[in-house]
């Protein structure tokens, strides 16, 4: 842990968005966009790194006026919006997918298949529904998701945790190739237990996109709530915990601000932006 912040080699800043640039209501206040926008201005580029789909970002994107970078599906999918330029678009493998689809059907657990910017369900359920209000996204309904013909960029369990915790058990006793998941907590009881591709991370994804910039890690700057932003966080120049953050994360980062609902981000940014 450090006691003061040197901003002097940082080029990037990656910003988690649940718990991390959004407040609780899932919005960025008009303290954070501005903090954004100042950094902008003096030529250090923003991102967004975070679990979500592509069209759970672009209204926010728009909202801080940033370029349309995009580290989504916790690392599967890399892609500028604004120049249509693809850097990473990995999937979930066949029969990772099918082992999931299998169980989920089997045990009743919400399955949401999840592909660039589409979240597909094969019924709308309340908690589907809470997610899709909080991430601002519409569900398309498929009648069958076995026979969808193109492999999900992630999948998306939702359930009490213990009931997450048994399928995750049961996949891994598979002992398939290519298992990668992420473990997130939501509201109360109910987490979210998303199978991404192998060899996916938020982190990995984040270095990469600063490597094909010119950049090194330690010109990266990254904020993050939850256990999987531990990788981003330890491998950026400096790593910011917010005050809400799990305290695996705590524990490892470089420096811990104030909390998702205090404008955590934007005190850090203000600092950076008037230095």
């Amino acid at each position: 842990m450090i006691d003061t912040l040197d901003f002097s080699q940082i080029k990037m800043v990656a910003m988690d968005m649940d718990g991390t640039a959004l407040n609780s209501n899932h919005v960025l206040s008009p303290r954070t966009i501005a903090a954004v926008k100042a950094v902008y201005g003096k030529g250090i580029k923003v991102i967004f790194a975070t679990g979500r789909m592509l069209d759970a970002v672009k209204k926010h994107l728009q909202e801080a006026g940033m370029d349309g970078v995009v580290v989504a599906h916790n690392g599967a999918l890399l892609v500028d919006l604004k120049n249509n330029f693809i850097y990473r678009d990995d999937r979930v493998s066949k029969e990772i997918v099918n082992a999931v689809y299998t169980y989920a059907t089997d045990k009743e657990i919400i399955l949401h298949y999840n592909l660039g910017d589409q979240v597909m369900v094969e019924k709308e359920r309340p908690l589907s529904t809470k997610y899709a209000y909080e991430l601002g996204i519409n569900l398309t309904c498929i009648a069958d998701l076995s026979n969808y013909l193109q492999l999900p960029t992630s999948i998306l369990m939702i359930g009490r945790k213990n009931e997450l915790e048994k399928a995750l058990a049961h996949i891994e006793n598979l002992k398939l190739r290519g298992m990668n998941n992420v473990f997130i907590p939501w509201f109360d009881d109910y987490w979210m237990l998303q199978f991404i591709p192998d060899g996916a991370t938020k982190g990995k994804a984040v270095m990469e996109l600063a490597n094909q910039l010119g950049m090194d890690n330690r010109q990266v700057m990254s904020f993050g709530d939850s256990y999987n932003d531990i990788e981003m966080i330890t491998e950026s120049g400096i790593g910011i915990a917010m005050g809400n953050a799990c305290e695996s994360l705590k524990e490892v980062a470089d420096y811990i601000t104030l909390s998702n609902d205090e404008d955590g981000v934007a005190v850090i940014l203000e600092k950076m932006a008037a230095g």
